[in-house]
């Protein structure tokens, strides 16, 4: 009877640690939020554009300002990015994003004369 019990606990204890490594697995990343969040944003900004744009032209624009961000900032303001999207930005965010922005807009080739 020990021996059935303790077998229910270890086969319990393996489902439910599957059960959360499986969600850790579907829960998207901060990252992949914030840049999806770019995305949106990018979408809406855009769309007046004769040419149609996908997702996918935004993608490394928007991993790049995310990962631009994310260096810039100190762990607990990036994960104010979250909470910034829904209300008024502070200024420290706004300076930030400014420069993340233009550190990814590729520069066009000079002319030389």
């Amino acid at each position: 009877m020990h021996h059935l019990i303790k077998a229910l606990g270890l086969i319990g204890t393996a489902y439910f640690m599957g059960i959360g490594l499986a969600l850790a697995q579907s829960t998207p990343k901060p990252n992949e939020l914030y840049t999806q969040q770019c995305i949106q944003q990018q979408r809406s900004i855009h769309q007046g554009l004769k040419d149609k744009l996908s997702d996918a032209d935004f993608k490394p624009y928007c991993s790049c300002f995310i990962g631009a961000l994310e260096k810039r900032l100190t762990p607990e303001q990036f994960r104010a990015l979250g909470e910034s999207a829904k209300g008024a930005k502070p200024a420290w965010l706004k300076q930030a994003e400014s420069q993340a922005g233009r550190s990814c807009i590729p520069s066009e080739p000079k002319l030389q004369v």
